[in-house]
């Protein structure tokens, strides 16, 4: 029986592709002229990248959308509801935050070239660009009783249902009259 650790190491190594007569991955550094020719974008990758996660829950009373948006400043959002009330569009950036540049106070006195002070990623995987969401709602909502709440990185739109076939009751007011003779 294979386990989970040897398949996943047969795939990163190539064995499963030479299994089926396709060539191992290079595992040799890039060449610099590798380097400056320029990847083309794969535009699906793009969109799914700038992809806002979410998640849309509706009740009787309202439609309530929860997106993941770590990273991001209350002022960075841009939510916009149509003018019929049943497309939510959400817009934002992510800001990497600024990193702290060391000193060489900060390395205990020992003398550090500009080089040593420069640092480099050694993993990226954040994504720290603009995102899009264009939502359909499930129902025509109130825009002006609308609210958005950011919370721990979790924004939280909440979208009163109209309520346009529930019919309104008019109150009775009773209007003193006096006789003219």
């Amino acid at each position: 029986m294979t386990s989970f650790f040897d398949k996943l190491s047969d795939k990163l190594n190539g064995t499963r592709r030479a299994a089926f007569g396709l060539r191992p991955p290079e595992r040799s550094a890039p060449s610099a002229a590798a380097k400056s020719a320029a990847k083309p974008v794969d535009e699906e990758e793009l969109l799914d990248r700038q992809r806002l996660a979410i998640d849309i829950y509706q009740n009787i009373a309202e439609v309530t959308i929860y997106a993941l948006a770590a990273g991001v400043e209350p002022e960075d959002f841009d939510i916009t509801l149509d003018d019929e009330s049943d497309v939510l569009t959400i817009r934002g950036v992510r800001k990497r935050p600024a990193v702290k540049i060391a000193k060489a106070e900060d390395l205990g006195g020992r003398q550090a070239s500009a080089a040593d002070l420069e640092g480099k990623f050694i993993q990226q995987e954040c994504v720290w660009e603009p995102f899009f969401r264009k939502v359909i709602l499930p129902a025509e909502v109130d825009p002006v009783k609308a609210q958005a709440v950011f919370k721990k990185g979790v924004l939280i739109i909440s979208l009163p249902i109209l309520q346009v076939g529930v019919g309104r009751k008019l109150p009775v007011v009773e209007v003193l009259t006096t006789k003219q003779p």
